[in-house]
């Protein structure tokens, strides 16, 4: 949505359906009129004229709604040219923030900086898996065997 060329369409839509539903009544009118003239007063020309009419405005309803349909078609057209030319307009930014983004972006000195990186992570593991089995180590010694074992005999 968003156009005024939209807004007119459907504008114009609302209106060919409004005819439709008015022929549509007509149509009805019509042959009740044409029933009664058979019914009631046997006069077939009358029938005749007003089934006549009662035809012309079931043509003219079908054709309102052949438009209105054709009117919804073009509606969908222009939302989707409305659609693309929006993101034509996004992806000429993109194109263009990516552009800044690689005049930016140094690969060599990236690949450094990553690779720096990756060295002082394994530094720190290695420091790290160290001071655990120091510490795993300074626990097994600082507890006694024979209290863990005396605790275990009282509980059981």
């Amino acid at each position: 949505m968003g156009t005024n060329a939209e807004f007119n369409l459907r504008f114009t839509k609302k209106m060919i359906e409004k005819e439709a539903s008015a022929a549509e009544k007509k149509y009805d009118t019509s042959r009740k009129k044409a029933l009664d003239a058979l019914k009631k007063t046997g006069d077939v020309e009358t029938a005749r004229i007003y089934a006549e009419t009662a035809i012309q405005n079931r043509t003219a309803h079908n054709q309102f709604l052949i438009m209105a349909s054709r009117i919804d078609s073009v509606i969908a057209k222009v939302q989707q040219a409305n659609a693309q030319s929006v993101m034509v307009k996004n992806m000429k930014q993109v194109n263009k923030m990516l552009e800044h983004v690689n005049q930016e972006m140094n690969a060599g000195e990236l690949a450094k900086v990553m690779e720096k990186f990756e060295q002082a992570f394994e530094d720190f593991d290695v420091k790290e898996q160290v001071m655990s089995n120091a510490m795993n180590q300074a626990m097994a010694t600082s507890t006694p065997t024979e209290g863990v074992q005396e605790l275990l005999r009282q509980i059981a």
